[in-house]
């Protein structure tokens, strides 16, 4: 089932932030896409939320459901699935997603307070076909490590014998959606 607060009539970017068991994580990751959302709004940048709860214990959905960062968004959509897996649920989210971009988040992730912004100006300039990834990846928990993201004129299809070429931190116009369907992979 889905729910929805508050309909705008256009939003301009939908975050579909997918959610597990991560409710140890979730303020601050909150607290960090509520910060580039009221920075995007202050542009005039329309953000909504798109939380997928995909198998979510009751712990990540109070998580989600209490916090007083939520208000940043300008609309709130949220659909529970069983889906066991990160791909449908990130599909899931682009089905419900209304934004006319959509940039995907992890229930772990922290984005810069200007990255929405950023994001949208970048890609509002180049167009459609436009499918944008962060430059740097910064982990931190189990492995810290910084990540530099290269296009495929600098890094060829050999990088993938050793690396893992993709974020999920894309960011791409919603005419795209049939060019990121995430395959199911359990």
């Amino acid at each position: 089932g889905s729910s929805e607060r508050a309909h705008c009539t256009s939003i301009d970017v939908s975050i579909v932030l997918t959610l597990h068991r991560e409710a140890i994580f979730l303020a601050r990751t909150l607290r960090s896409l509520a910060e580039a959302s009221s920075y995007a709004r202050n542009s005039g940048i329309t953000v909504e939320l798109v939380a997928v709860l995909d198998r979510a214990d009751a712990q990540t959905k109070s998580a989600l459901t209490t916090s007083d960062k939520l208000r940043a968004f300008d609309q709130i959509r949220t659909i529970q699935v069983d889906n066991g897996s990160l791909g449908p649920s990130r599909n899931d989210g682009c089905q419900l997603a209304s934004g006319n971009y959509i940039s995907f988040a992890d229930a772990d992730d922290l984005i810069s307070f200007n990255a929405i912004e950023r994001m949208f100006a970048v890609a509002a300039r180049l167009g459609k076909h436009t499918i944008l990834v962060p430059k740097f990846l910064f982990a931190f928990d189990a492995s810290y490590h910084i990540g530099e993201y290269f296009d495929l004129e600098t890094v060829t299809p050999l990088a993938l014998v050793r690396y893992q070429p993709l974020a999920v931190r894309i960011f791409a116009h919603r005419s795209r959606r049939d060019n990121f369907q995430f395959s199911d992979v359990r």
